[in-house]
């Protein structure tokens, strides 16, 4: 926000969030309900709307869901999470018998990898990437129409992939032993090259989504790594996304316009978490864009599709913990330009202040 001097010693605020930032004012919000018990968990939402994850049934135990027009959906008793949904409606996650699977229409393939297989990512292809577990590490896979590719460790303690786009990259995350101790660090693989990513000057890092121009999403430990910063890669460069205000970010979904969403954190062992929107520049608390009287506390932002809608999890007014879905709300004439009068100046040198 800025403050500039008005002829008449008036001051004229403009809303940090504007038009000129491709940003929206305000956020409609829904309650994505369960399937009958208290909790649910979005992960992924396509550009038709339909949301994926997992939620709790009335039994107290959790099932897969997929929600479209304002109807949640059991995937079925056997599936544990849906985690990724393309723009095809096809599916990916993991089953209770801890193994990938993948969904379209009324078809199931599952996905055995390992002691442990997770499904992750889904392109629009129907290529599903994940991770599975060898005597506790972890190697990466692809998954295509039956066939199934080992990606391995990618000569690392333990790799994990989390996301693929279009173009067949893969994104995720990888396990270096450096002396006393395992860090992580982000990957990209693309066309069988790996590259291991930078990190915003610390030693730690992780990748979680990519997009369809090769943009990755993530975080990356600071120097010193005393905190915890979302971050973009792009095109061999990183940019630090910011907190916010708060001591800590995870950047959890990316769409391909390069607007991300993720995690604000208070620190890394306070519980507390608000989710948080990047856009144009502009880092923004999602508890700021939505009416005041809702009654909830948006606390992860994990999915965002190409029309601006955001899924995450936060508590409701009836104080349960809730998927919720995020939609744009048009704006007005004039939005984004706040004209309050802020009272006489008396002087006319005083100097402008600026906030991003």
């Amino acid at each position: 926000m800025y403050l500039a001097r008005w002829p008449v010693g008036f001051v004229i605020i403009f809303c940090a969030i504007s038009p000129a930032t491709g940003a929206p004012l305000t956020f409609s919000i829904t309650d994505l309900g369960t399937l009958g018990g208290a909790k649910s968990q979005p992960r992924s939402i396509n550009n038709s709307a339909q949301i994926v994850g997992l939620a709790m049934t009335s039994e107290g135990v959790y099932d897969a869901f997929i929600w479209s027009n304002g109807i949640m959906t059991d995937l079925g008793g056997n599936l544990a999470a849906a985690n990724g949904i393309n723009n095809a409606g096809q599916i990916s996650g993991t089953s209770k018998a801890f193994h990938g699977f993948f969904q379209s229409g009324d078809t199931i393939a599952d996905i055995p990898f390992g002691q442990f297989t997770y499904g992750f990512g889904i392109n629009s292809s129907g290529v599903v990437v994940g991770y599975g577990l060898f005597g506790g590490i972890p190697r990466s896979y692809s998954w295509s129409d039956g066939t199934l590719t080992d990606l391995g460790t990618l000569a690392t303690e333990g790799s994990q992939a989390a996301s693929i786009n279009d173009k067949g990259q893969i994104a995720g995350g990888l396990y270096l032993h450096v002396p006393f101790h395992t860090v992580g660090a982000g990957f990209l693989l693309s066309d069988g090259q790996l590259t291991i990513l930078s990190t915003l000057g610390g030693g730690d890092g992780w990748a979680n989504a990519i997009n369809n121009n090769g943009q990755i999403v993530g975080q990356s430990s600071l120097a010193g790594d005393r905190t915890t910063h979302a971050c973009i890669w792009y095109d061999g460069g990183i940019l630090d996304l910011g907190t916010a205000g708060w001591k800590a970010s995870y950047g959890n979904g990316i769409n391909n316009n390069g607007q991300v969403v993720g995690t604000l954190m208070a620190s890394a062992v306070d519980p507390i978490t608000h989710a948080f929107l990047y856009s144009n520049g502009i880092n923004v608390d999602l508890n700021d864009l939505i009416p005041a009287d809702t009654g909830w506390i948006l606390n992860n932002a994990y999915s965002i599709n190409d029309a601006g809608q955001i899924v995450g999890d936060g508590i409701n007014p009836q104080g349960l913990s809730h998927a919720f879905l995020l939609s744009p709300l048009p704006e007005p004439a004039f939005a984004g330009i706040l004209f309050t009068c802020a009272g006489a100046l008396f002087s006319t040198n005083r100097r402008r202040r600026e906030r991003y």
